[in-house]
């Protein structure tokens, strides 16, 4: 499976012009086995076995209601005072499960299972972007964040199951940094999409959407493939940190008589204008971007974070 079968029946041309960093998109295909090539439920046995005996998966629990501490549900021993993590305890698992109604969140599972990691290569490859996968498995009539949005955008994939979402305008567009840094009223958002998310439909959100989702009275699975997009902004940050650092002026302590002295401080703007009039040119950056893309293939996804519970006002 890849990107373009992923957003189906919308062409990547529509989805890049009309919705990628614009607006969500929602799509039901009433086609429950849509996904199987990529997952299905006897496969999630596999994941968890084969990621949870090699080390290569990070399982953590969630639940809207209160935190959930790793030692609830992880083996762990003690040797000189350091606390050793030793995988999955499943019987506690299951236990947060039924009784607590905890999500249970398996990170990593490209790294053991072929078909997600084959999906989170074509995603990054075509958005530019450096993608992961989370997957959810989530009990009945229950919530494992509350109201939030994410500082990635986000394609929700329904495996089996369903949950009903809510999706809001965004409290701030093209966010950079975690929402728990700043304190939002998410109350007067307008409401954009009501749905049912059934098994083989996908919604995707540009990151800033505040999106709230609970399950119906079925238990249910859906893979969260995240996207971390290469902006402007660091693309020229990164740029100029490597440019800068080759300038022994620029490396220099900064003499604050500058900002009283005129001819010092025509002098420096000058030579500021000479500076990015030479290497600031969309001919360097371009170089630079490729080189920096090379470097990125080699690295892994990313790690999904774990929203704060929510201290905003209700929805």
């Amino acid at each position: 499976m890849n990107f373009e079968s992923l957003i189906s029946p919308i062409s990547k041309e529509s989805f890049l012009n009309d919705y990628f960093e614009k607006r969500p998109l929602v799509i039901q295909r009433n086609n429950p086995f849509y996904f199987d090539e990529l997952l299905t439920l006897s496969d999630l046995d596999t994941i968890l076995h084969r990621g949870n005996s090699l080390g290569k998966i990070e399982v953590s629990m969630s639940n809207s209601k209160r935190k959930i501490y790793s030692s609830e549900y992880l083996k762990t021993s003690l040797e000189q005072n350091v606390v050793i993590r030793n995988g999955l305890d499943l019987p506690k698992a299951l236990n947060l499960f039924s009784n607590d109604k905890a999500t249970l969140l398996v990170n990593f599972s490209q790294r053991v299972w072929k078909p997600i990691n084959d999906l989170v290569k074509s995603i990054g490859d075509s958005l530019n972007s450096k993608a992961g996968a989370n997957i959810f498995i989530t009990p009945s009539y229950s919530q494992c964040f509350d109201a939030h949005f994410d500082e990635h955008d986000l394609f929700i994939v329904q495996i089996s199951g369903s949950k009903k979402w809510k999706i809001f305008e965004y409290a701030e567009y093209l966010p950079l940094e975690p929402q728990n840094q700043r304190q939002y009223d998410f109350s007067k958002l307008k409401l954009l999409h009501e749905v049912e998310l059934k098994a083989g439909d996908t919604v995707y959100f540009p990151r800033g959407f505040v999106h709230e989702v609970i399950t119906t009275n079925e238990v249910s699975t859906h893979i969260t493939f995240g996207c971390v997009n290469v902006t402007w902004l660091a693309t020229i940050e990164n740029y100029l940190k490597s440019v800068l650092k080759e300038s022994a002026y620029f490396r220099s302590n900064l003499d604050l008589s500058i900002y009283q002295d005129k001819e010092k401080r025509e002098v420096f703007i000058n030579d500021l204008c000479e500076f990015v009039e030479r290497e600031l040119t969309l001919e360097k950056l371009a170089t630079f971007t490729k080189k920096e893309n090379v470097k990125k293939s080699t690295e892994e996804g990313f790690k999904f974070k774990m929203p704060e519970l929510s201290k905003h006002l209700e929805l």
